[in-house]
C-alpha cells in the first residue's frame, strides 16, 4: 500500500474511534475560552467604597485571621490590587474564592459562586472527563493520549490535504468554502478548509498541550532550551498553614517590602507558606493576567525580609520561560483576547471537523455496504456465502 493511503485509512480509523471524545474536549476548551473575562464580568458586584482620602488598609494579618474564620481554613493564596476600589481575594479552592473589605475587613461573599461552578465542571470534563476519585488518573492518562492521537490527525491531515495538482481548479474546492448540491460535498469541502484555516492554532495548542501533559514532553522543553530541569512543585499543606495562623505570621511588612520591589504593579499574590521558617513566594503582575511575560517571582525570607531570591521573566533561564509560555499559549491568554479568540475560532473548527469527518465515514460506509448488497451471492460447497460480480462489471474490467 502507498504512504498515502496508508495515512489516509489510519486517519480515518483513529478520527472514527475517538472523533467523539475530541468532540467533547474542543466544546468545553471553546467554553473556557473567556473562563478569566467572564468570571471578572461576573463578580462585578463586588466592589469597595474606599473611606476616603488617606484611608488605611487593615493589616494583612488580619485579612488573613478574618478569612480563615469566615471560611474555616486558611486560604492557600492571598492576591491585593493597586485598585483601591477592588476587594482582597483570598483563593480557598481552584474555583472556590472569598471576598473581604481590605479597610473594614467585613467579607464581601463569594462572588458568583454559580458561575465558578459551572466552568469547574467544565474544566473537570475537559481534563480528566468528569471522573472522580480513583478514576480521575487512568482518565487523565486517557485524555493524555487522545492529545497525542489528535496530533496524528492533524499532521496525517496536512499530508492527505495537499492537492495531487496544484491548479486553481484543485485549490478551489480545498482552500474556501463552497455552495455544495448534496451534503457529502459540503462536509468534504468543509472538512479541507477549515482544517487548512485551523492547522496552524490547532497545532500550536496540541503541542502545548502535550508539554502540559507528560513530564517527557515538559523536560524536552527544558532540554532543548538548554536549561536544567527544576523540581516539582511543592504541594500545599493546609495543616500546616494553619498552625503558621496561629502561630503570628507578620504578613503586612512581607506584602509591603513586595509592593516596594516593582513600581505599576497590578496585583500581588502570596502563596501561604505551611511553616513558620519556610519562606514565603509572591507573584508580583503588573498586567491583567496570563501574560508570563508581565509576572515576576519575590521570594522572602519569612522571619527577617530578606530578599532570597528576585526573579523577574527577562531573568528567568529559556526554558522556564518556553514553559510559561506554553501553559499561557495552550489557552490563547498569552496573546490577550485576540489569542483567546484565535484559541476560540479553532476550538470551534475542532468541532466542524470531528463532525463532518464523522459523516464523510458514514458516507463512505453506507457506500461500501450499498456496492455489497448490490452484488449477486452464490455459495460454495461448505455452504459458505461468496460474492460474484455482475456480467457487466466484469466487461467493464476487461474493456479498461
Amino acid at each position: 500500500m502507498k504512504i498515502r493511503t496508508c495515512l489516509f485509512w489510519a486517519h480515518l480509523l483513529i478520527g472514527s474511534v475517538f472523533g467523539c471524545f475530541l468532540f467533547v474536549i474542543a466544546a468545553t476548551g471553546a467554553m473556557l475560552a473567556y473562563q478569566r473575562e467572564v468570571l471578572t464580568w461576573a463578580d462585578r458586584s463586588v466592589a469597595v467604597k474606599p473611606p476616603g482620602d488617606g484611608a488605611q488598609r487593615l493589616p494583612v494579618e488580619e485579612l488573613v485571621r478574618r478569612a480563615r474564620d469566615a471560611a474555616g481554613t486558611p486560604p492557600p493564596t492571598i492576591t491585593i490590587y493597586s485598585n483601591p476600589a477592588a476587594p482582597v481575594l483570598f483563593q480557598m479552592e481552584r474555583f472556590s474564592v472569598l471576598y473581604l473589605d481590605p479597610y473594614t475587613g467585613a467579607v464581601l461573599g463569594r462572588g458568583a459562586a454559580g458561575t465558578r461552578s459551572f466552568f469547574g465542571k467544565v474544566e473537570g470534563v475537559h481534563r480528566w472527563f468528569g471522573a472522580c476519585g480513583f478514576l480521575r488518573k487512568p482518565a487523565r492518562q486517557f485524555k493524555f493520549a487522545l492529545n497525542l492521537c489528535f496530533l496524528f490527525l492533524l499532521l496525517s491531515g496536512t499530508v492527505l490535504w495537499l492537492p495531487r495538482s496544484w491548479t486553481r481548479k484543485h485549490l478551489r474546492v480545498i482552500v474556501w468554502f463552497r455552495r455544495s448540491r448534496t451534503p457529502h460535498a459540503r462536509h468534504w469541502n468543509w472538512h479541507h478548509a477549515v482544517g487548512l484555516w485551523c492547522a496552524l492554532p490547532l497545532l500550536v495548542m496540541s503541542l502545548t498541550g502535550l508539554v502540559l501533559s507528560y513530564d517527557w514532553a515538559n523536560d524536552l522543553v527544558y532540554r532543548l532550551a538548554g536549561s536544567k530541569v527544576p523540581p516539582a512543585d511543592h504541594v500545599f499543606d493546609p495543616l500546616g498553614a494553619d498552625r503558621l495562623m496561629n502561630a503570628g505570621f507578620a504578613w503586612n511588612a512581607l506584602m509591603d517590602r513586595a509592593q516596594h520591589q516593582v513600581p505599576g504593579w497590578h496585583s500581588i499574590t502570596a502563596a501561604v507558606p505551611d511553616a513558620v521558617a519556610a519562606p514565603v513566594s509572591f507573584t508580583i503582575d503588573t498586567g491583567e493576567g496570563g501574560r508570563p511575560n508581565q509576572q515576576s517571582t519575590l521570594v522572602l525570607d519569612a522571619t527577617s525580609g530578606r530578599v532570597l531570591k528576585w526573579q523577574p521573566f527577562q531573568e528567568k533561564s529559556r526554558g522556564e520561560q518556553l514553559r510559561e509560555w506554553a501553559r499561557w499559549t495552550h489557552t490563547g491568554e498569552s496573546l490577550g483576547l485576540i489569542g483567546q479568540t484565535l484559541a476560540f475560532i479553532a476550538t470551534c473548527g475542532t468541532m466542524i471537523l470531528v463532525w463532518t469527518g464523522l459523516s464523510l465515514a458514514i458516507h463512505r460506509l453506507q457506500v461500501n455496504v450499498a456496492k455489497t448488497q448490490r452484488l449477486p451471492r452464490r455459495v460454495n460447497a461448505r455452504g459458505e456465502s461468496l460474492l460474484e460480480p455482475r456480467p457487466e462489471q466484469i466487461r467493464s474490467t476487461s474493456n479498461i
